[in-house]
């Protein structure tokens, strides 16, 4: 095969070499750069050498241990983020729980499933190119909060100054008008601006503060949409959630209600009054040969169609959708944090618009991996 530095690199360590030899031989169609290694101590120096996306461990190894190598890496903060994944021909609960303990991202038991391990392989590598491409961004949001916030202290000092203006002139109501306008005004650019401010700080906390737990996403929608009751009241709007069993998710809840919060608000803000908003749950497998279980969320509304040509780039940072009602949709960072937390957590997100059927409307549907 040859190798490029576009290819996605993973390094196998198995002292046994027919084993080895099957894992590369399943991995080799989907184009990675495949590295293998016998022993523990080849695999500590070659991880420094070309920097793997992804580790396939043995536990059973002579000399130094999967567990401790994977303890190695967890400890080392060149190699901290590089996801771990356990093989073994022990199947035992104990083993599989010191596997994640050390800090292992998975863990699957010999002999192996050609479809499973693709579909591990795939999540991984997708959740590390998550965790990469946030990384590199984060430099650059240290700036732009600096100036977010000097932006903020100049508009603050605009609203100061037009109120103490119209406190001297309450009797020429017309000027005092005027200037309460210009504060108000201030104010809501002031506001926008707080909340690029707090988007960009969860970009930051969503990289570093995930804490996976199971949870209902159900119970996590209805969470969501008792925010929004007074909203949906000024423009007659109804809620209509279906399939509400338990649909048991792994995930950071903190981070998915505000995914939730941030798509719910947006189908409110855009929809037509009088109309209804649609909430749907359901079980889907994806992944080579429907090898994954997912749960897809759909949040739709009636409103005006996204053309096609901006249903990828809505999820990009500061992209705004020209033409009518729908500029200022995709302002600010709101989708774009939705697509990093639902690709950390090994999910897609994507936009259909016009709903199917109509000539208008908007759903934007995701998934997570099931229980």
């Amino acid at each position: 095969m040859v190798n490029t530095d576009n290819q996605p690199k993973i390094l196998i360590v198995d002292d046994d070499p027919v084993s080895g030899m099957i894992l590369e031989g399943y991995l080799q169609p989907d184009n990675y750069q495949i590295h293998y290694v016998a022993n523990s101590e080849k695999a500590l120096k070659l991880v420094k050498d070309i920097k793997p996306e992804m580790v396939i461990l043995d536990i059973m190894m002579p000399g130094i241990s999967g567990f401790e190598v994977c303890n190695i890496l967890k400890n080392d903060k060149d190699t901290e983020d590089i996801p771990v994944l356990f093989i073994s021909a022990l199947s035992d609960t104990d083993s599989q729980k010191r596997g994640i303990e050390f800090g292992g991202a998975g863990f699957l038991v010999k002999p192996f499933n050609e479809g499973l391990i693709r579909a591990y392989v795939k999540t991984f590598l997708k959740t590390k190119k998550a965790f990469d491409n946030a990384g590199q961004k984060l430099a650059l949001n240290k700036d732009f909060a600096s100036m977010a916030f000097h932006d903020l202290a100049n508009l603050n000092t605009i609203i100061s100054g037009n109120l103490e203006l119209a406190i001297m002139r309450l009797d020429k109501s017309a000027s005092a008008k005027n200037y309460v306008g210009k504060a108000l005004s201030a104010v809501m650019n002031t506001n926008e601006m707080l909340k690029k401010a707090q988007d960009i700080t969860c970009f930051k906390s969503i990289v570093t503060n995930v804490d996976f737990t199971l949870m209902n996403i159900i119970d996590l929608i209805k969470n969501a949409l008792a925010l929004f009751e007074t909203e949906m009241e000024s423009k007659n709007l109804r809620f209509d959630l279906q399939k509400p069993d338990p649909l048991k998710v792994c995930g950071d809840s903190g981070s998915l209600l505000r995914v939730l919060v941030n798509l719910i608000g947006n189908a409110i803000e855009f929809s037509w009054p009088d109309t209804e908003i649609g909430i749907a749950a359901r079980k889907r497998k994806e992944g080579p040969g429907d090898s994954l279980q997912c749960v897809e969320v759909t949040i739709s509304n009636q409103c005006s169609p996204i053309p096609e040509k901006y249903h990828e780039s809505i999820f990009e940072r500061f992209k705004q959708i020209p033409n009518g009602e729908a500029r200022k949709r995709g302002k600010g960072l709101g989708l774009a944090f939705c697509k990093l937390v639902i690709e950390l957590h090994g999910g897609r997100i994507w936009v259909e618009s016009p709903l199917p059927g109509e000539e208008s409307g908007v759903a934007v549907h995701f998934t997570l991996l099931w229980e």
